[in-house]
């Protein structure tokens, strides 16, 4: 989180349909105001009306952004079922309907691979760059500028539609060729997204779709392939598992692919206020 003391959580409350998802309640608050440790939070109506007795109860935890992320990333895979992977579908051993969900499992495991390998390599360059991780890409870039200069490096970038190729002119010191790895890294990292993401989001958007076909009749067709029982129960779950991850992976990516874009127009334009040329080719 870049700006606390402005930023706002908005807790939202849906029912437990994984299609419907009805809005049931929300409520907003300032993070400068949220303590931590165990809280009850009201729930109003979408226009702000008090629910009477109506609470949430959650337990609040304040950390560094590179611990949060690595719990969110755990609970994540623990969601709903203790051996539930993230980005891996799970079996509803129903043929017609693991057929859609495992016909985009590689796809949903690439997407979750694209978007930590970016974050990874953006992790790297910002710390070689000797700036924190909370610092924007401007000031990583504008940090990687002058440890360029003091080196004597020159290099140039060359844009293409959704590329950014870094080229060095002349020889590179070894003091400083990691971190010109560094950020070749993001730059790859960037590249790969960028391209990949519109066609796995339209293949995850149509598992998706199809999954929601399949709902009027899902009790039916689990029927046909005699889960009963615990098993039917299981099964649910699986397919309320599926449709949620499937739709996650897909809007994660897209933002994934947003804020890829900007991070590379941040590089571009952190390059071009320190006078380092970038050249356009269409």
């Amino acid at each position: 989180m870049k700006f606390p003391d402005v930023a706002m959580m908005r807790f939202c409350v849906f029912d437990s349909d994984p299609l419907g998802d009805d809005f049931i309640g929300q409520f907003s608050l300032p993070m400068s105001s949220m303590a931590t440790g165990f809280r009850h939070i009201p729930l109003l109506s979408k226009t702000g009306e008090r629910f009477s007795g109506s609470t949430i109860f959650v337990h609040i935890a304040k950390e560094p952004a590179y611990s949060l992320k690595k719990n969110v990333l755990t609970r994540l895979m623990t969601f709903g079922r203790g051996h539930a992977q993230a980005g891996k579908p799970q079996r509803v051993n129903c043929n017609s309907i693991d057929e859609i969900f495992q016909g985009v499992s590689q796809d949903s495991l690439e997407s979750t691979t694209l978007r930590r390998n970016l974050e990874k390599s953006v992790g790297k360059f910002k710390r070689s760059v000797g700036v924190s991780s909370s610092a924007t890409m401007l000031q990583a870039v504008a940090s990687f500028s002058g440890k360029m200069k003091e080196a004597s490096v020159d290099f140039h970038f060359i844009k293409q539609a959704d590329e950014l190729i870094l080229k060095r002119d002349g020889e590179t010191p070894e003091s400083v060729l990691k971190i010109i790895q560094a950020l070749e890294e993001v730059l790859n990292a960037i590249e790969k997204l960028a391209k990949k993401a519109e066609g796995i989001v339209k293949k995850l958007m149509g598992a998706y779709s199809a999954g929601e076909k399949k709902y009027p009749t899902l009790d039916e067709e689990l029927s046909k392939a005699d889960l009963k029982g615990r098993k039917l129960e299981k099964a649910r779950e699986s397919f309320a598992w599926n449709m949620q991850m499937i739709k996650g992976q897909a809007d994660q990516l897209s933002s994934a692919k947003d804020s890829a874009l900007y991070e590379m127009h941040q590089i571009v334009d952190a390059a071009s206020s320190a006078g380092i040329n970038v050249k356009f080719e269409f």
